[in-house]
């Protein structure tokens, strides 16, 4: 679990295009389970499996970028 209880699905730079990594459920964020796997699957195939908002929102909120700026 990270510190704030922030959700986190998103490749890792400089990593395997093949490999996302799903941390920091809480008892909240693995409620939305369905929405991360389908976010995850968007990234992995590359096929919309969410409409544009629904994948901007969650990339904003528990992608790369968020996961970097928790990190630093």
């Amino acid at each position: 679990m990270t510190e704030n209880e922030t959700p986190f699905v998103t490749k890792l730079p400089q990593q395997s295009d093949n490999l996302v990594v799903a941390c920091g459920f809480s008892g909240i964020g693995a409620k939305g389970c369905m929405a991360y796997a389908a976010y995850a699957a968007q990234q992995l195939l590359g096929r919309p499996f969410l409409s544009d908002t629904e994948y901007k929102m969650m990339d904003e909120h528990f992608g790369q970028m968020a996961l970097l700026s928790a990190l630093t």
